[in-house]
């Protein structure tokens, strides 16, 4: 301590508290790197099955695959995924539009995709599922 006032043990606890917080960040953007290095679909087979099952754009089919494969994409996961680096011209309004495409082909087999905060998607558990069956049913036509 110093000068009798703790100033010097209060800056020493706010800093062990911006390192934990750091850390965590630190943490988070690491499962976030190895998510990225995941193979983005889980299968190609399994796309092509989506798009033959559910009459999806190849784009589309990918997006879903994608959402398919993790809890929650961020926009700029999906953007990175789908264009791989690519310049390309308003990616957001482009997988805004297909996302909003694909919602009425899905919707007509129970297949919701539900927008959380600001730009990320997911499916729920129930829309996975049904995926995860139809891409089953598809495998053994």
């Amino acid at each position: 301590m110093t000068g009798g006032d703790g100033r010097h043990t209060d800056d020493r606890q706010a800093d062990h508290r911006r390192i934990a917080e750091l850390r965590a960040e630190n943490e988070a953007l690491r499962a976030e790197i190895a998510m990225l290095r995941a193979p983005a679909d889980k299968d190609a087979a399994d796309v092509w099955r989506l798009r033959r099952a559910l009459d999806l754009t190849p784009m589309q089919g990918r997006i879903v695959n994608i959402l398919r494969a993790r809890e929650c994409v961020s926009m700029e996961t999906l953007i990175a995924l789908l264009y791989d680096g690519r310049d390309v011209s308003r990616p957001e309004a482009a997988v805004k539009q297909q996302i909003s495409l694909a919602r009425p082909r899905l919707g007509a087999h129970r297949i919701a995709v539900e927008a959380i905060g600001d730009g990320a998607y997911r499916l729920p558990p129930a829309s996975r599922r049904r995926l995860d069956e139809i891409v089953a049913r598809e495998a053994q036509a």
